[in-house]
């Protein structure tokens, strides 16, 4: 008899305990970003974050940034993709040209998004096969609203393309579509040229 209990139990354990685990996996999954510094006090800079890249990789923001001079393409609607392309298409042949510079995109998404985090990442990750691109695509689960005014973009609802240095400072602000005239822009900001009132150039 104490056999015949103890076959049966056995499943049913093994099966809680499976349950447990994707349970656990799916918590983990579905965390917001964490914002370590909000930076209230210095409005029109980027927060400091705890955040993770399409390729795993977790980065403290801004200082894990890669360049001096960093581009955030900012986009918060699916359907501002096409207009990040844009960027994105100038991007791998601009960058090289520019010292100690480096781009990311920063697909931002409302934190109460973070329990569906695993199947937004991966639906991402389908579509960016480039390991170098997944390197540079980090998504954001947070308070988009505190997040737009905090960064100064708060009026505009276009894609936001953001100069930011290792500090968190924004040098320089673009926002739609990439343009040659954008482009030259950027240039001149990177060299340190940047004309735009506060740095923040027009549409």
């Amino acid at each position: 008899m104490k056999n015949t209990r103890l076959h049966r139990t056995v499943p049913a354990v093994t099966l809680i305990a499976l349950i447990s685990v994707g349970l656990a996996a799916v918590a983990t999954s579905a965390r917001a970003t964490e914002v370590i510094d909000r930076r209230d006090a210095q409005p029109g800079t980027v927060p400091v974050l705890k955040a993770e890249s399409l390729r795993g990789r977790t980065l403290r923001l801004p200082v894990d940034f890669r360049g001096q001079r960093n581009l955030l393409l900012v986009a918060y609607e699916r359907e501002q993709q096409a207009d990040l392309d844009t960027w994105l298409a100038v991007l791998d042949t601009l960058a090289p040209q520019l010292p100690d510079f480096a781009y990311y995109e920063l697909p931002t998404i409302g934190s109460s998004f973070k329990w569906m985090r695993a199947v937004i990442d991966g639906g991402m990750k389908q579509g960016i096969p480039d390991r170098a691109q997944r390197d540079r695509t980090i998504t954001l689960y947070l308070d988009v609203d505190w997040f737009r005014g905090q960064i100064g973009t708060a009026g505009n609802d276009s894609v936001a393309a953001l100069l930011v240095d290792r500090e968190g400072n924004i040098a320089a602000r673009w926002y739609g579509r990439y343009s040659a005239a954008r482009g030259d822009s950027l240039r001149g900001a990177v060299a340190g040229g940047a004309s735009a009132p506060h740095g923040v150039s027009p549409r």
